[in-house]
């Protein structure tokens, strides 16, 4: 898709105007860097090193995606990325534009677009869903035949310099994709267990149950809670902590301590009618785990002074 896009506008840039015309806002977007490539001339860093430590940057995000820590990991690959999108400036500022520095920067974008794919396929993202078996080829695929596209189209003297799929399209895409997985994992497998705990109650269900109707690979849940009892000691502080909001609504308008007691009790009676299978894990399940995982050092804290 993304080079049968690039070959309509190749042809459309032959129309006076195109067909569309996004320059003007990746002109807009590299301006907002400028300030940075002055510090980085300032500082006396050249557009080698600039890319070199890009390229870095993205090896290293490779490596919190291939072990499913996407957040982190898109934290990485955006450092790298705005250091690759100034080096062909900072070149420029320095009088340092060479034919060979060009080479070495694009084959810099394709080895960091393989790390990233890479890391995608081989590593735990890869493990939970089998169908990136396809989605990850066909994805560099589509990349590297944009690249190529442009870079034949050229050689044959025809315009080919914007498109909807350019580099810049295909890194924010990648890392609005990557951010949402890391966002919604975690949540897609607290709905799903408070779904079976509904259906089944607290001791009725596993962990592959919850991957099956998750979507993903029986090993998947494990990425992100070691047990089933963790799993449901989250569940647990989600439901205290959506208590804790609803209390601190319901009583933050009662001035009289005898009305913040009613209101308090009103608001967990509520609670424990409309959430009841929150309700139900909250007080009937172990969540010992992850209180000692979260706040086992406060608490320890505070027996020390209490003692």
């Amino acid at each position: 898709m993304t080079f049968a896009v690039s070959i309509l506008h190749c042809f459309a840039e032959q129309i006076p105007g195109g067909l569309f015309n996004l320059e003007n806002i990746r002109n807009a977007g590299r301006k907002l860097l400028f300030p940075l490539v002055s510090l980085l001339a300032a500082i006396g860093m050249g557009p080698f090193s600039v890319t070199t430590i890009g390229l870095l940057m993205t090896a290293v995000a490779a490596c919190f995606i291939w072990d499913g820590n996407f957040i982190a990991g898109v934290a990485f690959f955006i450092v790298g990325s705005i250091l690759d999108a100034v080096d062909g400036e900072l070149a420029r500022r320095k009088n340092a534009e060479s034919v060979a520095g060009a080479v070495f920067d694009s084959c810099c974008d394709r080895i960091g677009e393989v790390l990233i794919f890479g890391a995608l396929l081989a590593g735990k993202a890869g493990e939970a869903h089998h169908v990136m078996v396809y989605l990850v080829p066909a994805a560099i695929g589509g990349s590297f035949m944009v690249s190529y596209i442009r870079a034949r189209a050229e050689g044959l003297d025809l315009s080919c310099s914007v498109g909807l799929f350019t580099r810049t399209e295909r890194l924010v895409l990648l890392m609005a994709g990557l951010v949402a997985a890391g966002l919604w994992d975690t949540q897609a497998l607290l709905n799903n267990c408070l779904k079976l705990i509904e259906e089944k109650g607290v001791s009725g269900f596993t962990l592959r149950e919850v991957a099956r109707i998750s979507g993903v690979s029986p090993a998947a849940p494990y990425h992100h809670f070691k047990s089933k009892t963790e799993l449901l000691a989250a569940v647990a502080l989600m439901g205290f902590e959506m208590l804790d909001e609803a209390q601190r609504k319901a009583s933050e308008k009662c001035d009289n301590p005898v009305d913040r007691l009613r209101t308090l009790g009103r608001s967990y009676v509520l609670f424990a009618v409309n959430h009841k299978v929150y309700f139900h894990v909250m007080f009937r399940a172990n969540p010992e785990p992850l209180w000692e995982k979260r706040f086992g050092d406060e608490c320890r804290e505070t027996g020390s002074h209490s003692s």
